[in-house]
């Protein structure tokens, strides 16, 4: 509790410049809605390999649970 309130310290001026500034909004919203597009077309792609994580996770273990060698990302 005591790092979390001394970070919080130290970040506490610009946690409030939106009080202070009338051009800085309160939220991030804006970043987010300029990142969504990428992380959408990310999440329907499979990423860069255009595979599954539910299917690579279930086969990883499932030769877990074999004694297999775990599949490689590649």
């Amino acid at each position: 509790m005591r790092a979390l309130a001394k970070n919080l310290l130290k970040l506490w001026p610009a946690l409030w410049t939106f009080a202070d500034t009338t051009d800085v909004e309160p939220t991030n919203n804006a970043a987010e809605r300029g990142l969504r597009a990428a992380v959408i077309y990310r999440k329907l792609s499979l990423g860069r390999q255009r595979r599954s994580l539910y299917a690579y996770l279930a086969e990883v273990l499932t030769a877990k649970a074999r004694g297999d060698p775990v599949p490689a990302l590649t």
